[in-house]
């Protein structure tokens, strides 16, 4: 029986090349292992400092577009407002079959119109949560509004769409308003578990001044409102009261960087609290391989990628059991949960895995439950999803 033929898709999420978060690391490997089954992807993305023309990027085809910035990203996360026109040449030229919209922006709004004039079945993602944009507004009585607004227009976009993709459960019950009845799949966003295996390395440790004998904490994420690091670092100096040879490593980047690093010296453990800023893929791997419990104190997450990469690196996990998180649903004897501003809770978590019998216990079980997720059966079923529509 012959194979179906391999499909021409395209991907509208305007800062694919340039911010770093798990919506884009998914969406980045999703088209690489598309790419390797023969399928061809282009993106409509954003033109940055970085990135300012059209070309060709990691073997993938980027039609860029003049963007603005989103306050609170470093001027890294770009928006776009492409003309219908362009979008609709760039689908005739490319012999598009799928377009896939990725995040709520201008954009995905306007490539899902595009495309329905066009007969294109539109594939819609969902990556966002309001709490990742409005969490920072310093007026609380307005996020409530702000978040309702967010919501409803959200679902104009997935209005547009033929098939909606949920990474989890929990995402598919937020949107649940907005499904009337469309077709509809979990699919997570999966882990590499070739790649995130158990082992030790110690040469993160050596480039960030870590002892090969210290109790190594691990946190990778942004560091932004929603993703609650204060709490974390707050908790540590209950930790080094009892373990002084804990150390955190906070891997990642973000605009609260500096005042995270003031709240380190305040409370005294500066010497213990380690800023990465964001690391290369290769470093990353080593910071997992190299830790020895990873936290999660996020208020906000759809799934919680870095939480999958460290199950299947074979770490005990410490997620906050925050209502707006998903990844609370991860800790099956495999960690611990604390309640999201309780820093004697994650203080007593984080202790309690300074035990290597429980540390090594804790890890396999996460390890064991990584590979149900893995990567390539989540490409597979994303596949099947194009192949319904086309």
């Amino acid at each position: 029986m012959a194979l179906p033929r391999p499909l021409r898709i395209a991907m509208i999420c305007d800062p694919i090349s340039d911010y770093v978060a798990g919506v884009f690391v998914s969406t980045w490997r999703f088209a690489e292992l598309l790419k390797a089954k023969g399928h061809t992807v282009i993106f409509i993305a954003a033109a940055s400092p970085e990135h300012p023309e059209d070309g060709v990027d990691s073997g993938f085809m980027m039609y860029r577009f003049r963007s603005v910035p989103l306050p609170k990203s470093e001027g890294a996360w770009r928006i776009i407002l492409p003309r219908p026109k362009y979008l609709k040449d760039i689908f005739k030229k490319e012999r598009i079959d799928i377009v896939h919209l990725l995040i709520p922006t201008p954009s995905s709004m306007i490539a899902g119109r595009v495309a329905r004039e066009m007969h294109i079945p539109v594939v819609a993602h969902s990556h966002a949560q309001p709490e990742n944009t409005f969490m920072h507004v310093p007026i609380k009585a307005l996020r409530s509004p702000l978040n309702a607004s967010f919501d409803r227009y959200m679902g104009l976009i997935y209005k547009s769409a033929d098939y909606l993709i949920f990474p989890t459960e929990f995402a598919r019950e937020c949107l649940k308003k907005h499904l009337n009845g469309k077709k509809q799949a979990v699919i997570t966003n999966g882990v590499h578990t070739d790649m995130f295996v158990p082992k030790r390395d110690m040469e993160f440790r050596a480039q960030h001044s870590t002892s090969e004998s210290a109790y190594v904490v691990l946190y990778v994420g942004r560091l932004h409102p929603e993703k609650n690091v204060e709490t974390l670092i707050k908790a540590f100096p209950k930790v080094v009261a009892k373990n002084a040879n804990a150390v955190l490593w906070i891997v990642g980047a973000g605009h609260m960087e500096g005042e995270m690093k003031e709240l380190a010296k305040e409370i005294d453990v500066a010497d213990a609290v380690r800023f990465t800023g964001k690391v290369s893929d290769a470093d990353l791997l080593r910071s997992y391989h190299a830790a020895d419990v990873f936290v999660l104190p996020s208020l906000a997450e759809l799934e919680g990628m870095v939480v999958l990469e460290a199950m299947s690196s074979g770490l005990p996990i410490i997620i906050a059991d925050a209502e707006q998180s998903a990844s609370r649903f991860f800790v099956q004897d495999n960690g611990s949960l604390f309640s999201p501003f309780d820093t004697d809770a994650l203080a007593g978590a984080i202790l309690k895995y300074a035990d290597v019998t429980e540390r090594e216990r804790a890890g396999a079980k996460s390890r064991e439950l990584a590979l149900g997720f893995d990567i390539h059966q989540s490409v597979n079923k994303l596949q099947e999803v194009y192949y319904s529509l086309v």
